[in-house]
């Protein structure tokens, strides 16, 4: 699979959802004060990495989900490597995965509250989806329709699944495989050479 290069993604920073394991999808939750020292530990490795190989940061397109724990977190990025903060294109293509009747439960309370949902889940991870929300496979052709559309040197940020997704297709992973990933909120994610680098 062919991507812009360089391409940087960078996962959201912490919410309070995220801490109490709550799904999150298309609910729109803030950064807590952790997620924004995450955005900025990313932001200020990001401008090392820039340094490091002597490419100026502004000569990356900013590109985030319109979520605000996504758009917050770019922001800070930008301010540690000393740009302009706002200078951002939002994509709602990049945004969660919609996971319906779960939004605001953790696990537990989704196995309670939709008990049918888990093995159906087990079954088949590619295609299931919770009442009123989206599959893996339909995440998956979103968001590669918007991947696809990067053309220059880029700095993604997004969320968990979204990386998921990238991070599977680049490496050519299955479903399961991808869901498996463990998605830092501390590191950015550096695509080059069929290789993913963690910065």
């Amino acid at each position: 699979m062919t991507l812009p290069s360089p391409l940087y993604v960078v996962r959201h920073g912490q919410t309070d959802w995220n801490k109490a394991g709550r799904y999150q999808g298309h609910v729109d939750i803030a950064l807590n004060n952790h997620g924004r020292w995450q955005a900025v530990r990313n932001g200020m490795a990001l401008a090392t990495h820039f340094a490091s190989i002597g490419m100026a940061p502004a000569k990356s397109g900013f590109v985030s989900s319109p979520l605000q724990r996504a758009s917050e977190t770019a922001r800070l990025i930008r301010q540690a490597c000393s740009l302009k903060p706002d200078d951002i294109h939002h994509d709602d293509g990049f945004v969660e995965a919609a996971y319906g009747s779960w939004e605001g439960l953790t696990q537990a309370q989704a196995r309670e509250c939709f008990p049918e949902d888990f093995p159906r889940r087990r079954a088949n991870r590619l295609e299931f989806a919770p009442h009123g929300g989206e599959s893996f496979a339909q995440l998956t052709e979103r968001v590669m329709a918007r991947v696809r559309t990067l053309t220059a040197p880029t700095v993604l940020v997004c969320h968990g699944g979204v990386v998921k997704v990238i991070f599977g297709a680049y490496m050519g992973l299955s479903a399961r495989q991808s869901l498996s990933l463990d998605i830092r909120q501390d590191r950015v994610f550096w695509f080059r050479s069929g290789k993913v680098v963690y910065i």
